[in-house]
């Protein structure tokens, strides 16, 4: 058998790489992105069944945090007020600001 001349043994290193390449494409990466394309589906069934079922938070749900917040705010910045003058020093003393009303100094 006679040696491969310079050409066919470019050839060869090609063709080895592009055999190297599609089997390295096989078998990792076309599994990992057909599971990935399984899972996508996956994740927009459960959303779907989620937001039949209303366990999905929406903007309602969000609304009612915040309103909530802002009340429990609201409530311990008055708290903080009513201690503050009874604990006071004097009557006509500045009462410092405290927790629960940070955004309302913006």
């Amino acid at each position: 058998m006679s040696a491969l001349s310079e050409r066919q043994q470019v050839v060869g290193i090609i063709v080895v790489g592009g055999l190297i390449l599609g089997l390295l494409w096989f078998f990792l990466l076309y599994p990992l992105t057909s599971r990935r394309r399984l899972l996508e589906n996956e994740i927009e069934n459960m959303k779907g069944q989620l937001a039949r079922s209303n366990y999905l938070l929406g903007e309602m749900p969000l609304r009612n945090r915040k309103i909530s917040a802002e009340h429990n705010s609201r409530a311990i910045h008055d708290e903080w007020m009513r201690a503050a003058k009874r604990l006071s020093t004097f009557d006509d003393q500045e009462i410092i600001e405290g927790p629960g009303r940070q955004q309302d100094r913006l």
